[in-house]
């Protein structure tokens, strides 16, 4: 597993993905940073995942509209939360949506 920083346009994020999964994305200073994860023991670096994810990043911010399922994901959470994130996922980009629609 390793960590990453990536500066977008909102500030800066840090990432968590192993060889086979982003496991977690994250705005610096959100309330929830970092979940349950112990960042500050886990190694910064570059694998092919976070390369990707990176990559990703630079084109949904470009406005490129990147396919939402490029990256595997590994989150771990609730079947609910699962679902919404799911839900999420088919969002197009640039659009906004409300819970109850989403519901």
């Amino acid at each position: 597993m390793l960590k990453h920083e990536y500066h977008s346009p909102l500030g800066t994020m840090t990432m968590l993905a192993d060889d086979a999964a982003l496991h977690g994305l994250w705005f610096n200073d959100q309330k929830y940073f970092g979940a349950d994860y112990a960042l500050d023991e886990i190694a910064v670096g570059e694998n092919s995942i976070i390369k990707r994810t990176t990559a990703w990043l630079d084109q949904y911010f470009a406005k490129q509209d990147p396919d939402p399922h490029a990256i595997p994901l590994a989150l771990e959470t609730t079947p609910y939360r699962q679902r919404i994130l799911s839900g999420l996922q088919e969002v197009p980009a640039g659009s906004t949506i409300t819970y109850q629609e989403l519901g």
